[in-house]
């Protein structure tokens, strides 16, 4: 594991229990931007496109890379049911994940700053709001506002027929749901687009039945 950056907590919130999942066709040099947040985490990183094109990772990110090749030879016959066309690659990442929680990012996302020039760690927010926000008693999603340039949906989904319950946090754009904006907001999400967190086990449970 990398050399934490002391622009991060000592303990990273959830350090052992989150993993990242990237999907790619390009090199990662947008991690550069997001060291500070990331380094800390595990990455899964899922290559999209040619498994024959090298994919370069920065150094100091401690990752594992899948590409076709990988997931053909781990599925098998179900490979199939992982997507390689509209970046849900990712979902082979969920699957590998055995972390309670997973967040997912674009490899075109960006750290957006706040108006006073500050960088925002979304990774931050969506984990201190899934670990501190009340529940709400309905299913119905609410909108929940986090920053100034940030508003995630909140929805309280059922996993199983235990009972149990799971939170998924979504940011503008990372889901069809989830990509209509308001003109007043339109312009201040660029940055969080195609990023969301969610619990592994609701991905695992709603993404990818066929490879049970």
């Amino acid at each position: 594991m990398a050399k934490e950056s002391s622009s991060v907590p000592s303990t990273p919130l959830l350090k052992a229990e989150l993993d990242i999942v990237i999907p790619t066709i390009r090199n990662l040099d947008f991690l550069e931007m997001w060291r500070p947040f990331f380094q800390p985490y595990h990455l899964v990183i899922v290559q999209d496109g040619d498994p024959s094109k090298p994919i370069k990772v920065p150094e100091g990110f401690d990752y594992e890379l899948y590409n076709r090749n990988d997931i053909n030879r781990i599925l098998g016959p179900k490979a199939s049911c992982i997507s390689f066309k509209d970046s849900t690659c990712r979902c082979f990442g969920y699957m590998i994940s055995k972390k309670k929680y997973i967040y997912t990012i674009d490899d075109d996302c960006f750290v957006v700053k706040d108006p006073s020039g500050k960088e925002i760690n979304a990774l931050q927010q969506h984990i201190k709001n899934l670990l501190t926000l009340p529940l709400p008693t309905s299913s119905t999603p609410c909108m929940i506002p986090i920053v100034k340039v940030q508003t995630l949906f909140m929805d309280i989904l059922s996993a199983s027929a235990k009972g149990l319950q799971q939170l998924s946090l979504m940011a503008f754009g990372s889901t069809y749901p989830t990509m209509m904006l308001p003109p007043s907001l339109s312009s201040r999400v660029r940055g969080t687009r195609g990023m969301s967190m969610q619990s592994s086990q609701y991905q695992r449970e709603h993404y990818f039945p066929c490879a049970e």
